[in-house]
């Protein structure tokens, strides 16, 4: 904490000598990434905290630091000490980010941050305000680089491709699909930053964030050319199963990462008399100020944001392939951990890293493994109640008896990303843990096997698993379900499944067939324990009448649950078939891929209640 005490004197001096009078860090990259690099961890460095969702602010005296629930606890942890205030966002009497920011400048001096980490409509809002009290913005002001010693470089690591039949389209096809977009917009030009629209449409992935396969890039398309910009080298691939295949890249320019700055902006500002396409939300601010003619732009989401969310017939069976392989890894380290448990009185081995670890070894088994789809969280007893934990040296404890043990993890396979949760019961557990996590049970159960008309919202969906912990004074500071991309970031919009509206009150994606969302309602205890049980599943027709289409989710996720935890009691007879059901489902998928004692234990852990 006397580093970072350290740090943020030294930004306050250089604020001063800038004539800066408030600074915002947020925790992004220029591509509005969720998880970054090592050379975008500048939010880290100034403060300790390590979440992947925050904004710290600084200003000649104070300092706060922005995040939501599910990291409310942690940041509570990570900044102590330090002098900078938790701002828990949704909370009773916390400011907006914009709110708080406007309120604490003070002219003549400016607001000053790197524009191209904030995005161009969040900054346009904080503009006005801040200009209603004459206080102007340096969007140039890159503290990181002006202060962060040994920073990491930006770094390009190689790219491989997708094949036909894992993508099942290829990118002719989907710049076609744009095009027509395009038109319909009467739009020329479309601009694209976001990593995961650019690694879909040219189906290719690389390595330059962790646990991400994307690579860094931007991407103009127009009504006949395309052209990517990029330091990654776009001429030479690797494959496994072909090491000379080249993807068909015909009619797309390749060009220099920088080059965009000048040469892509330029291609921009000079398409005139037509629209430009590109969402003001997914844009930085720094690339919005570098279009001339902002009144030609066409605020719309990106035609590929809807079009790689729903899934096509070759991405679902690649998925399916996927999940079987992940849960059978998952199978064969809960036969392991229940070995341990049953045989060995002292688990003091048995560490969260040690099993984050052991976890690892089992999917490094699976063939198609590339990594981990985001950084494990092992959580025994009341590190489970800290939603995002992840242990660290520091952290790390043996699990125990008496408790839960809670893991949150995933691959990226070469056919697809996985992203599960489960909760194990260690030894005996309390008629009330047991009865908590039925209640999560419960939740994920109801929001599976939900019907619905076509046309509803996340928002019209949450309350399917939510409503059982509101009827009991209960809730979770978290979405329900987030999309999930194949083989790209893990959390993909634009569905998700959650009751809050979101800032700037507009509703969130209406759910297609085709659509892959998590369920993973969950219940956390501070100082006591976390639950959470998360599947994935992708939505899909169940049937049509004259009210309708009405769709379903279908379960992609192999992995059965803890039935030591469960009060069956609390189960009615419903929700007790649902059940069976699932883990007829899990048996079903994951038995060819087993045999011996794994296949012995699978029939156990599936057995009918």
């Amino acid at each position: 904490m006397n580093m970072i005490r350290k740090r943020l004197e030294t930004l306050r001096s250089d604020m001063k000598e800038a004539g800066i009078g408030i600074c915002m860090i947020p925790a992004s990259d220029c591509h509005d990434s969720e998880y970054v690099g090592d050379h975008f961890r500048s939010r880290e460095y100034f403060s300790g905290f390590t979440g992947s969702a925050g904004t710290l602010v600084v200003t000649l005296k104070e300092a706060a630091l922005f995040t939501d629930g599910r990291y409310f606890l942690q940041a509570g942890e990570e900044l102590e000490g330090s002098g900078i205030g938790l701002m828990k966002i949704g909370e009773p009497g916390v400011p907006k980010l914009a709110d708080y920011i406007i309120e604490k400048a003070e002219a003549p001096l400016t607001a000053g941050f790197d524009g191209r980490l904030a995005g161009a409509e969040w900054t346009l809002r904080l503009k006005k305000g801040l200009d209603r009290k004459g206080i102007g913005i340096d969007h140039g002001y890159d503290p990181a680089k002006r202060l962060w010693e040994g920073r990491p470089a930006l770094t390009f690591g190689p790219v491989f491709s997708l094949p036909s039949e894992v993508s099942g389209e290829d990118t002719a096809k989907k710049l076609e699909r744009i095009r027509r977009k395009m038109e319909e917009e009467e739009c020329g030009i479309h601009i694209l930053s976001t990593l995961d629209d650019i690694a879909w449409i040219l189906n290719l992935r690389g390595c330059d964030i962790a646990y991400c396969p994307l690579f860094y890039a931007y991407m103009i398309i127009t009504d006949r050319e395309a052209f990517v910009y990029t330091d990654a080298d776009l001429s030479r691939f690797f494959r496994e199963d072909d090491p000379d295949f080249r993807p068909d890249l015909s009619g797309i320019g390749v060009l220099p990462y920088e080059d965009f700055w000048k040469d892509g902006l330029q291609r921009v500002n000079n398409c005139t008399g037509t629209g430009i396409l590109s969402d003001k939300r997914r844009i930085s601010y720094s690339v919005y100020m570098g279009i001339r003619d902002q009144e030609r732009i066409r605020d719309r989401k990106a035609p590929s944001t809807f079009m790689k969310a729903v899934k096509n017939e070759s991405e679902l069976s690649a998925l399916e392939d996927a999940h079987r392989k992940d849960g059978a890894a998952i199978l064969r380290f809960s036969r392991w951990l229940s070995e341990k448990i049953r045989t060995e009185e002292d688990l003091s081995g048995l560490t969260e890293i040690a099993l984050a670890k052991k976890l690892l070894s089992f999917r490094k088994e699976q063939e198609g493994f590339l990594e981990e789809s985001f950084e494990t969280i092992s959580a025994f007893g009341d590190h489970g109640a800290i939603v995002h934990y992840s242990p660290d040296e520091k952290s790390d404890r043996p699990i125990g008896r008496g408790s839960f043990l809670l893991i949150d993890s995933g691959g990226h396979y070469l056919t697809g990303s996985t992203d599960v949760t489960r909760t194990w019961a260690i030894g005996d557990v309390s008629g009330k843990m047991k009865a908590h996590f039925t209640l999560v049970l419960r939740g994920m159960l109801r929001l599976l096997n939900l019907t619905f008309l076509k046309g509803a919202r996340g928002s019209n969906l949450d309350l399917a698993a939510r409503e059982l912990f509101w009827e009991q004074g209960l809730d979770y500071k978290h979405g329900t379900g987030h999309g999930v991309g194949f083989l790209l970031s893990v959390h993909e919009g634009p569905q998700n499944i959650r009751w809050r509206i979101p800032e700037g009150g507009k509703p969130d994606a209406i759910f297609e067939e085709g659509m892959v969302t998590s369920d993973e309602p969950g219940l956390y205890l501070a100082g006591k324990y976390g639950i959470r049980i998360e599947n994935e599943m992708a939505c899909e027709k169940r049937y049509e009448n004259e009210y309708g289409t009405f769709l379903g989710f279908r379960c992609l996720t192999y992995v059965p649950v803890d039935r030591n935890a469960i009060d069956l009691s609390l189960l009615d007879e419903r929700e007790k078939k649902w059940l069976n059901d699932y883990h007829r489902l899990v048996y079903e998928k994951l038995s060819p891929l087993l045999s011996g004692e794994d296949l012995a234990y699978l029939k156990e852990v599936c057995e009918a209640v």
